[in-house]
């Protein structure tokens, strides 16, 4: 199988520096289906190790720390699954109480 990628366009903001939101696009490989949680994972292990989002999942669906929006829709991210060669846009559930990138307050 050959490697694909998925083309995630994500939320970004940091109200200390920033003056308004913007999105940053990161091109994640990968081979199969893959949980949205898990590009996010990629993107700060591998690509960039600033992105904010909560780390914290219980990876079954439970917790909902994972709660993001994921192309307009609130899903979970850990159950989730986007395709190879997707392009997807990952913004925070709550954009008006931004912490900084994904992470919000409720």
């Amino acid at each position: 199988m050959s490697q694909e990628v998925i083309e995630a366009r994500i939320f970004r903001f940091n109200p200390l520096t920033d003056k308004k939101p913007s999105h940053q696009v990161f091109m994640v490989p990968c081979r199969r289906p893959t949980p949205a949680y898990w590009i996010l994972r990629q993107i700060y292990e591998d690509i960039d190790r600033t992105l904010a989002f909560r780390a914290h999942r219980c990876g079954h669906g439970v917790c909902l720390g994972c709660l993001i929006k994921l192309n307009g829709k609130i899903v979970k991210g850990c159950e989730t699954l986007v395709a190879p060669g997707a392009k997807v846009t990952i913004e925070p559930v709550n954009a008006d109480k931004i912490v900084r990138d994904l992470v919000a307050t409720s």
